[in-house]
């Protein structure tokens, strides 16, 4: 059986559902409060907000955290963020320092209120996801870089809110597996992106990148992905099931079963 595949819809599911409405409901609060530090957004603070609290985001984890942004866009974040005195180096990597600590934590704990209005009324179903995740994060090794410095970090006291940061977690050693599978296919994210798009039966969001017309995956006219182009996309989507695997296999048939019923009755509401 693959936990990780089987679960992923819905730990996906839960984790877009908090971020989303954080970022619907207090979005603009902190665009303001980072504006008024003298940035020109809160962009990337969501992405690094727990990292940069508990003084670890090393500059390899930040750009492997977003694998589908330029590298370089990444590093020049960091780069603009250390120039205005906003984060400092650590023995981890960055920590934030005293001027956008309250932003990181007002994030937060917008996160918190957002995650405990979706989950304050299924206490047994948050232990029974809670715990398995606790397990099969012990047991991600080294091979998954983002989602071992994230479970690493401190846990929150707010349990609605350590619940979102292990999910999270899950869905970095997803997150991993994936562009491992699609970089392995030459694949470059604006590609993979619009390929999924296509597989999933969804507007490519533009023009179908050049490169998958060429190499026979796809077709500009209508926009549609090639017989070919399915079938890549499909190995991808069981290579990346494959390589996330392993740390799932700490759950027994039991202990899997009961994380994908309790998963499924989460609410999981974007707004």
């Amino acid at each position: 059986m693959n936990t990780a595949g089987l679960a992923a819809p819905d730990i996906d599911r839960l984790v877009l559902a908090v971020n989303t409405r954080t970022s619907a409901v207090h979005g603009e609060r902190f665009a303001t409060l980072a504006r008024g530090l003298g940035l020109d957004s809160a962009r990337m603070l969501d992405h690094f907000a727990e990292f940069l609290l508990a003084g670890r985001l090393a500059r390899e984890v930040a750009i492997a955290r977003m694998p589908y942004a330029p590298a370089e866009a990444v590093a020049d974040r960091l780069d603009e963020l250390e120039a205005d005195s906003l984060i400092e180096a650590t023995s981890g990597g960055y920590g934030a320092a005293d001027p956008l600590r309250p932003l990181l934590s007002e994030i937060r704990a917008a996160r918190a209120g957002e995650a405990a209005a979706l989950w304050s009324a299924s206490n047994d179903d948050v232990a029974t996801v809670e715990e398995a995740a606790h397990l099969v994060i012990a047991a991600a090794g080294p091979e998954y870089p983002v989602a071992r410095a994230h479970g690493a970090l401190p846990e929150p006291g707010d349990r609605h809110l350590g619940l979102h940061q292990r999910l999270t977690t899950l869905r970095y050693i997803r997150s991993h597996a994936h562009a491992t599978a699609w970089r392995a296919r030459g694949l470059e994210a604006a590609e993979i992106i619009a390929m999924t798009r296509l597989w999933r039966g969804e507007d490519a969001g533009g023009s179908v990148p050049a490169p998958l017309l060429d190499r026979g995956y796809a077709a500009g006219d209508p926009p549609a992905l090639t017989a070919s182009g399915v079938a890549v996309r499909e190995s991808i989507e069981d290579e990346t099931n494959r390589i996330a695997q392993p740390p799932f296999d700490v759950l027994d048939r039991g202990a899997a079963d009961a994380f994908f019923t309790a998963l499924g009755r989460l609410p999981g509401t974007r707004v």
